[in-house]
């Protein structure tokens, strides 16, 4: 499958998962699962999406799991709580041209992998997500991940990292507050 078009759902209203995994997929049209109301778990990984746009998964209140890797995703803005108020499990790992992320307002995200998106350059998205309590964060750049502001993360649970120097002061206080 290589594209999809809007009105393709418009029948599927109590769809609680929806796997469009391992597909051809590109690009997402605005709107296109507003019809689905009652999904809760989204998996579009392993495709050829560059894009996801707030209007692609807008209305979406009960997706709980969204799971975006493997595709070409350069940026990624999820800015306000209301686009997808009830996410907790988000995983953007190998998007290779991933260099911007923002979902500074989702107050629910439980679990989020970012890991091996080696050209992230950007991110302000951690400030807030005060009920974190898994984030994966292998082979990213380690200056990068000081910058990403982990500091009042104090209920996570799992931690996982590679090329981080532990032994650094700034992660001694976060391991800390975190206990």
């Amino acid at each position: 499958i290589s594209s999809i078009e809007k009105n393709s759902f418009i029948s599927l209203e109590t769809l609680i998962q929806l796997d469009l995994s391992n597909n051809c997929l590109f690009k997402l049209e605005e709107n296109l699962f507003q019809k689905l109301k009652k999904l809760q778990f989204l998996n579009l990984n392993n495709n050829l999406i560059k894009f996801i746009g707030k209007n692609t998964i807008f209305g979406l209140n009960n997706l709980i799991s969204l799971n975006l890797s493997n595709n070409l995703i350069n940026s990624f803005e999820i800015k306000n709580q209301q686009i997808l108020p009830n996410l907790s499990y988000l995983d953007l790992s190998n998007n290779f041209f991933l260099q911007k992320i923002d979902f500074e307002n989702n107050s629910k995200l439980n679990t989020i992998n970012l890991s091996n998106n080696l050209n992230l350059k950007e991110s302000k998205s951690f400030q807030n997500l005060i009920n974190l309590k898994q984030i994966y964060l292998e082979n990213l750049n380690p200056e990068l991940v000081k910058k990403f502001k982990l500091e009042n993360l104090t209920k996570i649970t799992h931690f996982f990292s590679s090329h981080l120097d532990l032994m650094d002061s700034s992660w001694i206080s976060f391991f800390e507050k975190s206990r």
